[in-house]
């Protein structure tokens, strides 16, 4: 039983094929508990629901709605914040899909203060521009179920399939760790994560979705994953 934040209807679709069941919006949780009949409950992506059992139950998945909650509960493991020296860094506020996400250069530690102050004004976050792959990899508990690769295509963004086995292991593992961090083994988490170039290959978590864009392969894994079933490492 699924209760969620606005789908499109690509990824709302993705999730009834694959044989979940949408309680609407404007339920209650004794309303979506009856509706369930014991059935597994996720929230995707809605800031309150607050069903004991639930995945995905809004206090726990609260670091992952703005960009200032998410440095505070995850920074060690994502891009640093601080001046690094000149170059590009990542003015980051709430949004979905790419929303309200801007890339600046940055020339002075003057600047970058600057650019903190805005973050701080829109509870955003900073982030030092990392060159590397991106990947979105989906977590259901401390449990990978899917990884694809990010590529943009004249101007679109688009994600490309690697598997769970065939990703590199930096990516897995940082994804792993940074469930833990959430604390709740009830938690289905789209993490993108940035592999940087070069012989170091540093990962690191650029941000946490709880309602990630899903085909009927990734939902079916995801369902199976919380029914206990194959598909997680």
């Amino acid at each position: 039983m699924v209760r969620s934040i606005p789908l499109s209807s690509t990824t709302r679709n993705a999730w009834k094929s694959a044989g979940a069941m949408f309680a609407r919006r404007e339920r209650n949780a004794m309303q979506v508990q009856g509706i369930a009949n014991g059935r597994p409950i996720i929230n995707l992506g809605g800031s309150t629901m607050n069903i004991e059992g639930s995945w995905n139950n809004a206090p726990v998945i609260a670091p992952l709605l703005t960009p200032a909650a998410s440095r505070d509960k995850l920074g060690s493991l994502m891009p640093s914040n601080e001046w690094l020296g000149e170059g590009y860094y990542w003015l980051k506020g709430q949004g979905r899909g790419g929303a309200n996400k801007e890339k600046v250069y940055v020339s002075t530690a003057y600047s970058h203060n600057e650019l903190m102050v805005r973050a701080n004004w829109m509870n955003g976050d900073v982030q030092q521009n990392i060159v590397g792959t991106e990947y979105r990899v989906v977590t259901v508990g401390t449990k990978v179920v899917q990884v694809t690769q990010r590529v943009d295509t004249s101007g679109q963004r688009e994600y490309r399939w690697v598997g769970v086995r065939s990703a590199p292991t930096q990516v897995r593992e940082i994804a792993k760790d940074a469930a833990r961090m959430l604390g709740d083994d009830k938690i289905i988490i789209g993490w993108d994560v940035i592999l940087s170039d070069g012989e170091s290959q540093t990962a690191g978590i650029l941000e946490g979705n709880s309602c990630p864009g899903v085909n009927e392969a990734t939902a079916s894994r995801i369902l199976d994953a919380v029914e206990g079933v194959r598909y997680a490492v």
